[in-house]
Formats: C-alpha cells, sequence, structure tokens
C-alpha cells in the first residue's frame, strides 16, 4: 500500500541511500552534496557498495554535459537517462532521478501512477553510472555530449543540486508519465530558461528522448538516430569500456564517453 504522503526515510533499496541526501549551498555559491553513490561492479558481476559523504562542488568547474540513455526493453519508449558533469580536472558527476522502491518491492509502471514509489535525485560517480547498467545485462547504452555551453553546463549543474536540495526539505512522488526523469529535466530546462524545450511526447517516453534532442539541436545531429545509436553504444564497445575501467578506474571515464562519438 503506498503511502499517503511522501517521507524521507524509508526502507529503500540500498541503491537509493537511506534518504534523500542534501546538497546544501554555501555563500560562495559552492555546494556540498551529503551522499554520492559510488556502487562499483566487475565484468564478472562482483564489486563494492559504498556512498562517498560531504562531496564538494563548485559548479564553474563543469566544462561538458554528457547524456547517457539505457533502453530497459525492446520497446523503443521505455528507457532510463543518466546525465554526466564533466568538470576541468576530468572527473565526473553523474545525476539521475528514480522512482523510489521499497526493499523488495518490484517496479511496476501502473503502480507508477498511483503514487506507489518516491521520487529520488541520486548523484553518483562515473564507474557507478557506466558499471551497473553494464554488469545487469544492459540492452544498450547510449552516449552522447549535449551542444550546451560550459555557463549552460553550469546553470544545469546548478539548478539540479538546487533541486535536489528542494527534494530533500520537501519530498515528492514519483509519476510513471507526469513527474518522471525526463520530464523533470526538461521542465529544469524551460524553467531557467537555459534551452527554449518544446513539448513532445518524449517527455512522457524517455526512450524517445535522444531522438528529440536531436531534432531540437540538445544532441548534434548525425544523420539517422538508429546509426547514432550504433555509433555511441557503450554496450558495442564492452570490451573496450572494460579495459580502461580496469587500467585506469574513475579517471578513465571521460575518455570513454569521448571514445563513444
Amino acid at each position: 500500500m503506498a503511502s499517503k504522503t511522501p517521507q524521507k526515510t524509508r526502507a529503500w533499496y540500498p541503491k537509493y541511500g537511506p534518504h534523500q541526501f542534501d546538497a546544501v549551498r554555501a555563500s560562495d555559491g559552492t555546494y556540498t552534496i551529503g551522499g554520492v553513490r559510488n556502487f562499483v561492479y566487475r565484468r564478472d558481476g562482483s564489486g563494492t557498495e559504498s556512498w562517498l559523504t560531504g562531496v564538494p562542488v563548485n559548479t564553474n568547474d563543469v566544462v561538458r554535459t554528457w547524456y547517457l540513455l539505457e533502453p530497459f526493453t525492446r520497446f523503443a519508449a521505455i528507457a532510463h537517462p543518466y546525465f554526466v558533469f564533466e568538470m576541468q580536472d576530468g572527473s565526473v558527476l553523474c545525476f539521475t532521478i528514480e522512482g523510489k522502491r521499497l526493499s523488495g518491492e518490484p517496479y511496476s509502471a501502473l503502480r507508477g501512477m498511483l503514487s506507489a514509489y518516491e521520487l529520488g535525485y541520486i548523484w553518483t560517480t562515473g564507474l557507478d553510472c557506466i558499471t551497473m547498467p553494464l554488469t545487469r545485462g544492459a540492452l544498450a547504452l547510449y552516449a552522447y555530449p549535449l551542444t550546451l555551453t560550459p555557463h549552460e553546463s553550469k546553470e544545469t549543474l546548478r539548478a539540479l543540486l538546487d533541486g535536489t536540495h528542494g527534494l530533500h526539505e520537501t519530498p515528492e512522488f514519483y509519476h510513471t508519465i507526469l513527474n518522471n526523469c525526463t520530464i523533470r529535466f526538461a521542465h529544469t530546462i524551460r524553467a531557467e530558461r537555459i534551452r527554449p524545450l518544446p513539448f513532445d511526447l518524449s517527455w512522457y517516453l524517455p526512450g524517445w528522448s535522444d531522438r528529440y534532442f536531436m531534432r531540437t539541436g540538445l544532441i548534434a545531429p548525425t544523420g539517422d538516430y538508429r546509426e547514432a545509436r550504433r555509433a555511441h553504444d557503450l554496450v558495442r564497445q564492452a570490451e573496450t569500456v572494460w579495459g580502461h575501467i580496469e587500467s585506469r578506474g574513475e579517471r578513465a571515464i571521460v575518455d570513454i564517453l569521448k571514445s563513444a562519438n
């Protein structure tokens, strides 16, 4: 039974953390994220699961934003996006939005429309957002550089960090269609006037979002979207990806993303 009001702390699946971590803004404009997920896996599926606490972020350091899209089924409209912020020093900070489930609770798109899950803003390391999909047998993992300028990337990162703080203070329910990962990102871009994004069905159906971003210029168009997907698919390049990870760890993430472009 879904709770009548969203709550900060419940018995969540471990990958969501014990609660919605905060992102606190200091007087100098820098932020501290209370918890950054660092679930790192190996080719054989083994790995370590930990949370980095008190992670400092300076939005002035971001130089590029990447968009990752993981299809969940053969039905093209069902997928999950990630945003990867590349920093001046070569490090990355990843962001995703989830419908948080209780431990042992299965996901259901129908239940997601009935206030069964709560909205979660999740920050992760680069190894987390790459190795987790690869080891759970992702059908594909498309990696695209967005055409956001460094200033636009900074404003996007700032808005998502502020949104993290807002969600920490006022929890919300997730909705499969009306309050999902893609629609929250699109609303953030529009509300901050970073880019004028026209409404599109992909706001509700994330699996079409890369095609929408190509049409609107957020992803540089490269011809047929099917060809673009093949060229940008990290799963197709998995052997090379694992080689980079095993030799350089977290510092390999930017090179992995660039290799798919």
